[in-house]
């Protein structure tokens, strides 16, 4: 799956989660035939972490390790 189809997906659980999420926790959105790792899962956050700048009250921040 392409970062680009990826980062809407990510963003949706992580605005309607009421906790950080880890990207374990974010892979395990997908299936197995959806072929995503969380190789590609870590570059569609810093894509999303890029995108989030200048964008007004929504600020994505990395928690623990």
């Amino acid at each position: 799956m392409q970062i680009e189809q990826l980062k809407p997906i990510i963003e949706a659980a992580l605005l309607a989660s009421t906790q950080p999420m880890t990207i374990h926790q974010l892979g395990d959105l997908f299936n197995e035939a959806d072929d995503v790792g969380h190789e590609q899962i870590a570059r569609a956050l810093e894509a999303l972490a890029g995108d989030c700048d200048g964008r007004v009250g929504l600020q994505l921040e990395r928690c623990g390790i």
